[in-house]
């Protein structure tokens, strides 16, 4: 008999895939807990159970529209309130640049507190705090 196709089986018992919770701790600095490990799974299963439902580009719009009760908040979602916290400490001043560090996870479920100081003229540094004190995003802020 001449062996003629190979099936390969992608499925998982050839392929090993890093837990994906282990690389957003190891980039934001912190070691992997509960809530986060619950929080990225909560993720992956409302997309495993809905990716049928993203057939188009206004489907998948609303898709991710969708999954907006989903527990880690997305940097660019804690950058915004402490650009607008700065530009509002700063009435008359414009923003000339910004850069920003995310280092620990925000969760829905829970308040956070922007906080921040003056460092130089036109310049502050500002801080998204978690409710246990944690720095979830820093930013440093240049004035104009």
């Amino acid at each position: 008999m001449t062996t003629k196709a190979v099936f390969l089986d992608a499925l998982g018992t050839i392929i090993d895939l890093d837990s994906p919770w282990t690389h957003l701790a190891a980039e934001l600095g912190i070691e992997p807990d509960e809530r986060l490990v619950g929080a990225v799974r909560k993720e992956m299963d409302y997309y495993k159970d809905h990716a049928h439902e993203g057939t188009d580009d206004a489907a998948l719009e609303d898709e991710r529209r969708s999954g907006a009760d989903l527990l880690v908040v997305h940097g660019p979602l804690t950058t915004t309130p402490l650009i607008d916290f700065a530009r509002d400490q700063n009435p008359g001043r414009r923003i000339v640049a910004y850069t920003t560090q995310a280092r620990a996870p925000l969760f829905d479920t829970a308040p956070f507190e922007l906080r921040g100081r003056p460092t130089a003229p036109g310049r502050c540094e500002l801080w998204a705090v978690t409710p246990e004190g944690a720095v979830a995003m820093s930013a440093e802020v240049e004035l104009a």
